[in-house]
């Protein structure tokens, strides 16, 4: 495990602290530089996290978590501390194939042992130990880990009861519960610190699992469980339902289901789109183009709750289109109908440069403006304002005064560099977000807004003195330059940053 071993603060703090959902002007590998080049860092104290509501399809929502900087440094180094010591913890199970391993691609900091083709052989292989399959997941994983089942994972219940204090797995307990405002329910979504976490509970369950001789695989909270009858895989679901009670843990109920085999590897919808057969790849006629989303828009009605559209979109990127504005209009109305599309919308407008693409693109910003940000959703209104900004289309002044006062900072920070940009009318004011710049929010769910528009000049502070320059922590940063935000990079969206092509979605979800 050498090239695992690899794995660093700086990695987890550069690439693996905001959730990769973001847009990616959200940066933070200064903080992980700077982080990197101090001896030691501030003391932490109990802080709370950003929320970015996260859109899904089918309109479920997920919330993802900024944790303070300062806390998930702590949280990170006390990981990379005792690397060695989690790696012999991973090793102990043979059911999983999400074993964090260092992401040489670099989008994160880690990633699953087994993805893509990887993870289908590896599922085929398994499959053949039985006739029966027992498929489900954990709920609400992360929101429902209890913080003080860590140590139960690292050291087994009993111990972990008697010695409640001291030791690297009561640290770790203790740095999640800084991070969260005390709180032992849940653990943030979104930082790769988070998985690791996820995976050394997760882990525990599956040695339960193999001292009970059930066979199968995990990829981080889904499970594939095989057996020879249906009556030993309704016996193996109630024992995976006790161990993972152990751990304060339940099944998901809707996602449950026992089946004889063989069954699908895959979702079908992802290998018919994959597969569609154009005729010629290099220039995709009208006609080929209209057939492929109306099959898209079909299977998306079949599957309302996966990334039927996003898929479909990003799947389009490197052929060649004849007709771009019958293009522009088929992918908006997949970007208004599941906002995850949104990232590879832009990855199309951005490819496919031309002048012509303002209207189109004003009217599915101004559609999700008008609609989302009344609701405070923060995925569909950060990808909308990022769009705006990066393809310079200004944003009536009626649509950025709703803005105000939506709790999502991400939200927030792209509206005030849109307004530096004079995207949005210099007349129009953000009183409520200004309202937030004190010092108390800098250990608050607004911390990011209240340091980052501070530093960018885009409000003013509401106390005297300064209030970023007032708490030790934050005025070191400010100090040193250190931004969260980067306005100024390359490309709009991840994959073209980093050149690798557009994520397949997995079985797993």
């Amino acid at each position: 495990m050498a090239e695992d071993s690899k794995i660093s603060v700086e990695l987890l703090l550069g690439r693996g602290f905001f959730p990769k959902e973001l847009p990616p002007c959200f940066t933070t590998e200064a903080f992980a530089r700077f982080a990197g080049q101090q001896a030691r860092l501030p003391a932490v104290r109990t802080t709370r996290p950003g929320i970015h509501n996260l859109a899904r399809p089918g309109g479920q929502r997920r919330r993802l978590h900024l944790p303070n900087p300062f806390n998930y440094a702590h949280l990170t180094k006390l990981i990379t501390d005792n690397w060695t010591r989690l790696e012999r913890h991973f090793a102990k199970s043979t059911l999983t194939v999400s074993t964090p391993i260092l992401d040489v691609s670099e989008l994160r900091a880690v990633k699953s042992k087994r993805e893509g083709l990887e993870l289908a052989k590896h599922r085929a292989n398994v499959r053949t130990g039985g006739r029966f399959i027992l498929r489900t997941d954990i709920a609400r994983f992360y929101g429902s880990i209890y913080t003080h089942s860590i140590p139960w994972a690292l050291e087994g219940k009993a111990k972990a009861k008697a010695f409640r204090h001291g030791g690297f797995a009561n640290n770790l307990d203790v740095a999640v519960r800084e991070m969260q405002d005390g709180q032992t329910l849940g653990i943030p979504t979104g930082p790769d610190a988070s998985f690791i976490l996820s995976e050394i509970i997760a882990t525990a369950v599956d040695q339960k699992l193999q001292q009970a001789g059930i066979s199968g695989m995990r990829y981080v909270d889904d499970y594939e469980l095989i057996f020879p009858s249906r009556s030993a895989a309704e016996a193996g679901l109630a024992k995976l339902e006790q161990f993972l009670w152990d751990f304060e843990l339940a099944i998901n109920l809707r996602k449950t289901s026992i089946e004889e085999l063989p069954v699908d590897l895959d979702r079908r919808w992802t290998g018919e789109l994959r597969q569609y057969p154009f005729r010629d790849e290099e220039e995709v006629s009208a006609e080929e183009l209209i057939d492929y989303f109306g099959r898209a828009f079909a299977l998306k009605a079949q599957n309302p709750h996966d990334p039927v559209l996003a898929y479909a979109v990003a799947r389009l990127r490197t052929l060649e289109i004849e007709e771009w504005q019958l293009l522009q209009n088929l992918i908006s109305q997949c970007a208004l109908a599941e906002h995850g599309a949104m990232e590879a919308l832009v990855t199309h407008y951005f490819l496919n440069s031309d002048d012509a693409h303002g209207p189109a693109l004003d009217r599915v910003i101004a559609n999700i403006l008008e609609e989302d940000s009344v609701l405070a959703l923060g995925t569909e209104v950060s990808w909308a304002l990022w769009t705006a900004i990066w393809f310079k289309r200004r944003i009536a002044s009626k649509l950025a005064k709703r803005l105000d006062g939506n709790p999502d900072p991400v939200v927030a920070i792209l509206a005030l560099h849109a307004k530096s940009l004079n995207l949005i009318n210099r007349n129009v004011g953000f009183p409520i977000w200004a309202s937030w710049m004190r010092a108390s929010s800098l250990f608050g769910p607004q911390w990011l807004l209240a340091y980052e528009a501070d530093l960018k000049r885009w409000l003013p502070s509401a106390e005297k003195p300064n209030h970023v320059d007032s708490v030790p922590e934050f005025s070191l940063l400010k100090q040193a330059g250190i931004s969260f935000f980067n306005g100024n990079i390359d490309k709009p969206t991840r994959s073209l940053l980093h050149a690798v092509e557009d994520e397949e979605p997995s079985i797993f979800s």
